[in-house]
C-alpha cells in the first residue's frame, strides 16, 4: 500500500473523483460500475473518510464522469483515428 503525501489542498482534491467513482461502484445500482476505481482506492494509504458525507459531491462527480465517459466512447466510435487525452 502506498502512502500519499500532499503539499497542498489543491493536489489532494485529485483523489475526490476516484473515491466518488469507488463509492458509486459499491452502490447497489452503480451508474459508472467502475471496478478499477475500487482497486485504486484500496491500494492507497489515505483517510478517505472526510469525503464520506459529501453525497451531493458524489452525485455531481458521478454524473459528470458518466457524461464524459459517454461522450468519449461516442467520439471514439465516430472518428477514424481519434486522439483522446
Amino acid at each position: 500500500m502506498q502512502k500519499l503525501n500532499f503539499k497542498n489542498n489543491v493536489s489532494e482534491t485529485l483523489l475526490i473523483n476516484v473515491y466518488m467513482r469507488h463509492l458509486d461502484f459499491k452502490d447497489r445500482g452503480p451508474i459508472l460500475n467502475d471496478p478499477f476505481s475500487s482497486a485504486v482506492v484500496e491500494q492507497i494509504d489515505y483517510d478517505f473518510a472526510k469525503f464520506d458525507d459529501a453525497r451531493l459531491s458524489k452525485t455531481g462527480t458521478v454524473i459528470r464522469a458518466k457524461f464524459f465517459d459517454d461522450e468519449t466512447l461516442r467520439l471514439a466510435a465516430e472518428l477514424d483515428r481519434p486522439i483522446i487525452v
